[in-house]
């Protein structure tokens, strides 16, 4: 087991990012600190109020977007299933369920094994967590596919699940804003091991790391962008949909990185603390069988949540579809 005396040097300060041990805070440090759990909460309570609101007025959207999805289409020259739609069938091939898994476990493996793999079990964990709760609020919510309700919209990605909260839309952005928020602190932590100040002589960040951050966030925004447009051109989310989604990643982000102390702790005692990794594993086992066992009977209750008529728009556009390809 490792020592936990806080008179020896923490074999944690060389994990970048999971320094849990106490540490003295001066004034400065308290008050960010502070700061931010003001921030985060006040953030976590708009983005309800955005949620709920959004849900109030959703039944009265629903036919602009329709129209929105519908003209977006026509102007990519998508306007029926006999249409050539090979090349965005290809580019929206990635919402599909079984390609989309194919990603993120290529991701976690790049993550486990190139870049580190305490933080990468650290993402795999709350990232997993947060998707068997999207994929229960999609059952709860039971939303349709636009192509579902919309005879005139073409849906180039057949998928059998509900199109709310977006599985695919929700995993990419919070795993992008946690991974990349994750990694940065890990770096910030490693800066801090070899030596004492990171910032310039004023206080601020040195120009090329400034603006290094501002390309990388830039290029994760717009790759959350295409993304959840492509979702539309293929007709599976909603502009709302879409919308919603980034509030559901936000706002799971928030709680995240509310818990991050907690989260870190849990992170080490499954992996690194050699005793109590195999009391944590038979946790860890319970609570599969736990969330396993909720999560069956939530979804032998799908059918009942099906409208008949989104139903059969769908097994009609499968049936184009199938014979397309």
């Amino acid at each position: 087991m490792l020592p936990d005396n806080p008179a020896r040097p923490s074999r944690f300060r060389t994990l970048p990012g999971f320094n849990i041990q106490s540490s003295h805070l001066d004034e400065v440090t308290l008050k960010k600190y502070k700061s931010s759990i003001i921030k985060r909460v006040i953030g976590s309570f708009l983005l309800v109020f955005l949620i709920v609101l959004e849900r109030v007025f959703s039944d009265y959207t629903k036919s602009f977007e329709n129209t929105l999805i519908d003209d977006i289409q026509v102007l990519f020259g998508i306007r029926e299933y006999g249409d050539d739609i090979s090349t965005f069938q290809w580019l929206t091939i990635f919402h599909s369920y079984k390609y989309f898994n194919i990603i993120l476990l290529h991701v976690y493996l790049t993550l486990y094994y190139f870049k580190h793999p305490i933080i990468a079990l650290k993402i795999v964990i709350v990232h997993f967590n947060f998707l068997i709760v999207v994929a229960n609020c999609d059952i709860f919510f039971a939303e349709p596919r636009p192509f579902w309700i919309n005879n005139t919209i073409v849906g180039m990605v057949c998928e059998a699940s509900y199109a709310f909260p977006s599985f695919s839309v929700f995993s990419l952005t919070f795993l992008l804003i946690y991974g990349i928020y994750c990694f940065e602190k890990a770096q910030r932590y490693e800066e801090h091991e070899h030596q004492d100040l990171i910032d310039d002589e004023h206080g601020n960040a040195a120009p090329e790391g400034k603006y290094a951050k501002l390309v990388k966030w830039g290029i994760t925004i717009l790759i959350i962008i295409i993304f959840c447009f492509l979702a539309m051109v293929a007709g599976l989310n909603y502009l709302s949909q879409i919308l919603l989604g980034g509030f559901y990643s936000l706002l799971s982000f928030l709680i995240a990185t509310f818990l991050e102390k907690s989260i870190n702790n849990l992170t080490i005692n499954s992996s690194i603390k050699i005793e109590k990794a195999k009391v944590y594993s038979i946790g860890w086992i319970v609570y599969v069988f736990l969330v396993a066992s909720l999560c069956s009977l939530i979804y032998s209750a799908a059918e009942n949540f099906l409208d008949i008529t989104w139903m059969q728009n769908f097994v009609n556009n499968t049936f184009f579809l199938v014979n397309l390809n």
